[in-house]
């Protein structure tokens, strides 16, 4: 961390009293907060910090530079990092950015609904039989100009 510009905090909600215990960083630092539901004010005490805090909210594509990510409040390091992953929005308020992190947490959901889906459709659906392959068949002829 002693020649870093920026320390990212990436860890869940409920261990992060334990996985941040003793952690200190220094005022010329910038921290980037991406724990879901964790305010600075909260990471703040946490850390005995006074250095610049920014929440962030990364969305998976973020690892193939194809996804905006919002942050609040605005800092140069911290917009030139998600500038060179896929872009950056500044929101413009902490309700705002509350409101693109309530948005980003449903995609997380759907992404696990469709896992689910993918992953119980071909251990459920029984392979074609020759009788319904025939019968497939014969319907799209029908339909056919």
């Amino acid at each position: 961390m002693d020649r870093s510009e920026a320390v990212i905090i990436a860890v869940r909600r409920q261990d992060r009293q334990e996985a941040l215990a003793g952690l200190r960083v220094d005022g010329d630092k910038v921290v980037v907060n991406v724990m879901a539901g964790v305010g600075n004010d909260d990471l703040r005490r946490t850390l005995a910090t006074d250095a610049p805090l920014v929440r962030a909210v990364p969305l998976p594509a973020v690892r193939e530079r194809r996804s905006v990510t919002v942050t609040w409040p605005s800092h140069p390091v911290v917009n030139s990092l998600f500038a060179h992953l896929g872009g950056v929005l500044p929101a413009s308020d902490e309700a705002t950015f509350d409101v693109f992190s309530a948005l980003a947490g449903t995609l997380t959901t759907h992404y696990a609904y469709l896992a689910t889906l993918t992953s119980w459709a071909p251990a459920t659906a029984s392979p074609p039989t020759t009788r319904t392959a025939t019968c497939a068949a014969s319907s799209r002829e029908s339909v056919a100009p």
